[in-house]
């Protein structure tokens, strides 16, 4: 009968490196927040009224664009801003408006046409170190109420309504909240000193709620 046995190790042999499991390349670190952000536009425009011979200068009903038979710059716009965040919580926003825009836009300012109108909105914000996103916004900022806006850059309708024209307020003053409580729910807090102006004119201060769920 034959027999097989293990041959004797080897004790010269250079034992083999431990196998190690591959390791996946961590994810690299978000890039940090920009100082600051700056944008803008400018806002030409050019109309004609059938109703009226070319170069009158008036179109009624309008807000903005006023004029007809000829070409307009009606605003240019610079908006400069800090995006808050955990680290860094204080922000701002800041958008300087020039032109026939800033006219019409501060025109029943009670605190004068000239003084305010270069600052559309301006105002500082607060990142608040709660469970879900809160952010408080104080100074100036365009109004809450109405379907239409007065940043051109977001309007299908470049003339605006009617309604926008008589009815809807322009800008307030005062703080602002805004609350994440879920990645769908939206709640908002107001509490300001009237609408269009900056110099209080009221002997109480306003309030408004809103909601928001997408």
């Amino acid at each position: 009968s034959a027999s097989f046995r293990n041959p004797p190790p080897d004790t010269n042999a250079v034992p083999a490196p431990p196998v190690r499991a591959a390791r996946c390349p961590a994810d690299p670190p978000p890039p940090p927040p920009k100082p600051f952000d700056v944008s803008g536009y400018a806002d030409i425009y050019f109309q004609h009224d059938f109703g009226q011979t070319r170069g009158n200068s008036s179109v009624n009903g309008r807000w903005y664009d006023t004029n007809q038979g000829v070409y307009k710059l009606s605003a240019v716009q610079v908006d400069i801003s800090r995006t808050p965040v955990t680290k860094q919580p204080f922000g701002f926003f800041v958008s300087l408006l020039a032109g026939p825009n800033a006219t019409t836009l501060a025109s029943t300012e009670p605190g004068g046409i000239n003084t305010y109108k270069d600052f559309a909105q301006a105002y500082v914000t607060y990142l608040a170190p709660t469970k879900f996103p809160l952010t408080l916004d104080f100074g100036k900022w365009y109004a809450f109420v109405g379907y239409e806006g007065l940043d051109s850059r977001t309007q299908d309708n470049y003339s605006r309504s009617f309604t926008f024209t008589s009815l809807e307020p322009d800008y307030m003053v005062g703080l602002r909240t805004t609350a994440a409580f879920t990645p769908k729910l939206t709640g908002y807090g107001y509490l300001y000193q009237g609408y269009n102006e900056v110099k209080n004119s009221n002997s109480t201060t306003m309030e408004g709620l809103g909601a928001a769920y997408a």
